[in-house]
C-alpha cells in the first residue's frame, strides 16, 4: 500500500528513481548510475541541496505500474511495519457513570504526590507529622507550658508583692522602669512584673494582693525591659487603670 511505502523509504524522491529506472530498462539496457540524495550534480551549482518530491499523482502511477511490481514485493518482504498503541476510547461522564465496573479500565498505581479521591488520609497524616515543625503549633501542644510558663498555662495569675524594684531600660534608652517582685499564689515561684502608667507604683505596697497578666508578646520580653515577661492589672481587687484616672479608690486593708 501507498502508507507501507512511506514508512518503508527515507524519501518518496528515492522510490520514485528506483521505479523511473525500473521502467526506462530494456531487455539490453544499461542502468544508470545512482544518484546521490542531497547534492545536485547541475553545472555550475555544486554542495548540498534539499531533494525534490515527487507530486502524488505520479507517484501513485509509478506504483500502479506493472514494472513496479517486483520493487514493492521486496520492500514488503523486507519491512516490518512497527504496531502502534491504539488510543483509548473517551467517554463522557454519563457513559462512564452507566459503565458497570467490570468494564472499565483498572486504576493505575499511585505516585507522586497524592491528590484528589481517596487521598484524604494521606494528606491528613503529612499534615499531623510536619505541623510540629511549626513553633507556635509546638509550643502550644508540647506540653511544656505547664512545666515552663509560672502560670502553667493560665492567662492571669494572682500574687503576693514582696518588694518594689526599678530595672535598668537596655540601651540606647537610660531610665529606671518600676516593677515589683511577687510571689505566685498557685505555685508559689517568684516572678518579675512591670508596673504600668506614672505614678501607679504609688498604689503597690508590700504584701499587696496584685492580679499579674502576661506582657502581650506570649512569653518574651517587651520595649527595653529586661528579663521582665508579665504586668501588673489589678491592685487589691481594683484595676490599675481604674486607680490611675481617679476612678475608684484603694480599699483599706
Amino acid at each position: 500500500s501507498t502508507s507501507l511505502l512511506h514508512s518503508c523509504l527515507a524519501t518518496r524522491r528515492q522510490l520514485c528513481s528506483r521505479l523511473v529506472l525500473r521502467s526506462d530498462m530494456g531487455s539490453g539496457a544499461r542502468p544508470l548510475p545512482p544518484r546521490r540524495i542531497g547534492h545536485s550534480l547541475r553545472p555550475g551549482r555544486a554542495g548540498p541541496t534539499a531533494p525534490r518530491r515527487a507530486s502524488p499523482r505520479r507517484f501513485s502511477s509509478l506504483c500502479a505500474s506493472p514494472a513496479a511490481q517486483p520493487v514493492l514485493s521486496l520492500l514488503c518482504a523486507s519491512h516490518t511495519p512497527r504496531l502502534r498503541r491504539p488510543l483509548p476510547q473517551r467517554l463522557s461522564a454519563s457513559e462512564r457513570r452507566a459503565a458497570p465496573l467490570a468494564s472499565r479500565s483498572p486504576r493505575s498505581p499511585a505516585t507522586g504526590k497524592p491528590r484528589g479521591v481517596n487521598a484524604a488520609r494521606k494528606l491528613r497524616t503529612v499534615r499531623r507529622t510536619q505541623r510540629w515543625a511549626q513553633k507556635r503549633y509546638k509550643k502550644a501542644h508540647l506540653g511544656t507550658q505547664f512545666k515552663c510558663n509560672p502560670f502553667g498555662g493560665s492567662s492571669h495569675c494572682k500574687g503576693i508583692v514582696l518588694e518594689k524594684i526599678g530595672i535598668e531600660a537596655k540601651q540606647p534608652n537610660s531610665a529606671i522602669r518600676k516593677c515589683v517582685r511577687a510571689q505566685l499564689i498557685k505555685n508559689g515561684k517568684k516572678i518579675a512584673a512591670f508596673v504600668p502608667r506614672d505614678g501607679c507604683l504609688n498604689f503597690i505596697d508590700e504584701n499587696d494582693e496584685v492580679l499579674i497578666a502576661g506582657f502581650g508578646r506570649k512569653g518574651h520580653a517587651v520595649g527595653d525591659i529586661p528579663g521582665v515577661r508579665f504586668k501588673v492589672v489589678k491592685v487589691s481587687g481594683v484595676a490599675l487603670l481604674a486607680l490611675y484616672r481617679e476612678k475608684k479608690e484603694k480599699p483599706r486593708s
